[in-house]
């Protein structure tokens, strides 16, 4: 079996893992180990492609960045739209996590150390699994079984906000496809998608961490999910590279080596572990040019 030979040979990256057996062809997730004997802390990435497209396989500079860490990085695929609607999508990723858990003493993993990271709709995706107890309550988790989730230049936190934007907008057309094929015609499906409706207990949700780029339009929409966070007594906080990234290239060059974007996350990943995560605030990121 797959697991046995995993634990004995640690490869860099071991592809393929079943996290459903007998599941989709997308419900599998790749693994790779840092260097020592653990238990390591685990990054889970969820990447992004409107819910409809994508692959675990793009994570660029990222497992580079986690494995020099010490942490091991777990990428996530999940089924696509419009296959499948909401929730199959958090269904997936919160089985994920799950299978990470139930198998972290065989691979030398710190399930009290799990981290999310995700990029667009996958940023998405890691703040419903973050915001929502729902999703890994299925597998008898708790909410703070995410130590953190970083989340990369996604304006999806109040789905219902923006699909209803969408769907009345005719020349927004193509954005409102992707939301409705992906989370239904409904406002109701749209609320039940959106990290920023969900309640949660403010003892229990977890630090969470927003980078965004591209335009400032964007920013009203991550700053509500901040205060919403706040008022439930959580951490939040938003580095804006709005200047000088782009949706792509926050992504693309997160990891990198002299990434200023990284270097804020990893700030942000100090104070959690420091446990001095409290309430968070808005940072302006100056780009290499300043």
């Amino acid at each position: 079996m797959l697991l046995p030979l995993l634990a004995l040979v640690q490869p860099a990256v071991q592809a393929n893992i079943a996290y459903i057996e007998g599941g989709h062809a997308n419900q599998k997730l790749d693994l790779a180990l840092p260097e020592g004997a653990g238990p390591h802390p685990v990054l889970v990435w969820i990447h992004g492609g409107g819910w409809q497209r994508g692959s675990r396989s793009l994570y660029g500079p990222k497992l580079p960045w986690a494995r020099e860490k010490g942490w091991a990085f777990a990428s996530v695929g999940y089924r696509f739209s419009p296959e499948v609607q909401h929730p199959a999508h958090i269904q997936d990723c919160a089985a994920a996590v799950a299978w990470l858990v139930r198998n972290s003493e065989r691979l030398n993993l710190d399930p009290k150390r799990i981290m999310v990271i995700g990029h667009s709709s996958g940023a998405h995706l890691a703040a419903l699994l973050a915001a929502d107890e729902r999703w890994l309550g299925a597998h008898d988790l708790p909410l703070t079984t995410i130590r953190a989730a970083m989340l990369l230049d996604s304006a999806a936190y109040d789905m219902e906000a923006q699909a209803r934007q969408s769907v009345r907008n005719p020349l927004r057309s193509q954005d409102a496809n992707i939301y409705t094929q992906a989370f239904g015609s409904e406002p109701t499906g749209w609320r039940d998608a959106s990290p920023f409706h969900q309640s949660v207990d403010k003892q229990a949700y977890p630090p969470i961490w927003m980078g965004v780029a591209d335009n400032r339009r964007k920013l009203p929409n991550v700053q509500a999910f901040a205060d919403r966070i706040r008022s439930h007594g959580g951490f939040a906080d938003i580095a804006d590279a709005t200047a000088w990234k782009t949706h792509a290239s926050i992504n693309r060059e997160f990891g990198a080596p002299g990434d200023a974007v990284t270097a804020d996350a990893e700030r942000f990943l100090a104070t959690v572990a420091s446990g001095e995560a409290k309430g968070g605030e808005l940072r302006v990121i100056e780009g290499p040019e300043g």
